[in-house]
């Protein structure tokens, strides 16, 4: 977080007439940006748990359509599926991985 503390005073020297964030105020928000992160760390490790819970076609189609950034069209012809198939496993696929995903959060808090 050196990074972010250097970025922030050399802003706050810039705009030294404008409202200024004390260094206890700067630590808070270090402190908040690197708990997000740990969070974001625990969503991908819980979102990979849970891609691997998927089906094969599901896992494939949100794989296609979110990290090869493949069209539904094309997704379709590849699949030999309607269009309307794919959107429906995907949001199908995307609604498991919500909930398996807030599931695995409550576990690791309890």
């Amino acid at each position: 977080m050196g990074f972010s503390r250097i970025q922030t005073r050399r802003f706050l020297a810039r705009e030294s007439g404008r409202a200024q964030l004390s260094e206890q105020a700067i630590e808070v928000l270090e402190q908040e940006m690197q708990a997000t992160g740990e969070f974001d760390d625990a969503i991908e490790t819980h979102l990979a748990t849970c891609m691997a819970k998927l089906g094969e076609k599901a896992r494939r189609l949100v794989k296609g359509y979110y990290h090869d950034e493949q069209s539904p069209e094309t997704l379709s012809e590849r699949e030999g599926r309607s269009v309307e198939a794919i959107y429906k496993t995907i949001q199908r696929a995307r609604r498991d991985l919500q909930e398996c995903i807030e599931r695995q959060i409550r576990k690791t808090q309890a």
